[in-house]
């Protein structure tokens, strides 16, 4: 199971030590360098992914993968999420990946941690995905075409894909990955 949710990242990994180059940059690049970027149509022409969803919508189903009962006890005691995102900029494969850590607590206590990546992608890299593995099952009903493999959810409208990996559990990385789909911007998309 271990190797299977590695398949996703292997790809870019190995992508990116054959001759790609990465990039961090936070949400609050240099708006000179991100205009450079825009007009090559790197990494940074993509939509920010932090910005395709918010904590209150992740939260939400965040409530949702948890056991009804252990939920409403968390929920009794006001328990909420508290977020942590960071932006990073891959541009070749070009790609915008959103760091999400999150911390479930409770005053001062924290009752439960994780992290996630949500990913916007050209649909060169989202192609590279696609045609990586055998071992997808196509998901309908979610943009131009959408797929499930190893621990993420793709899917592509137009020109821009996204990626959920790592998210509570592949239904609800489906539902993240139809929310995120539903709101690429339609300047973004394009015929096929």
């Amino acid at each position: 199971m271990l190797n299977s949710k590695a398949i996703p990242a292997a790809l870019v990994v190995c992508t990116l030590a054959c001759g790609g180059e990465k990039h961090a940059e936070s949400a609050s690049t240099n708006t000179n360098a991100a205009a450079t970027t825009r007009s090559a149509g790197g990494a940074a022409s993509l939509p920010d992914p932090c910005g395709l969803v918010t904590d209150g919508e992740v939260s939400e189903l965040l409530w949702r993968g948890m056991a009804s009962g252990q939920r409403v006890a968390l929920q009794a005691k006001n328990a909420k999420h508290v977020f942590t995102k960071r932006v990073e900029n891959v541009e070749m494969p070009a790609g915008r990946t959103c760091h999400v850590q999150y911390k479930r607590v409770v005053g001062d206590s924290v009752m439960g941690e994780g992290d996630f990546q949500l990913r916007t992608l050209a649909r060169e890299t989202f192609d590279l995905f696609a045609k990586s593995s055998k071992s997808q099952h196509a998901i309908p009903g979610i943009g131009d075409e959408a797929f499930y493999m190893s621990n993420a959810a793709y899917g592509r409208s137009g020109n821009v894909g996204v990626e959920v990996v790592d998210f509570n559990s592949r239904d609800l990385e489906i539902e993240l990955l139809k929310d995120v789909v539903a709101k690429l911007p339609s300047a973004a998309s394009s015929s096929d």
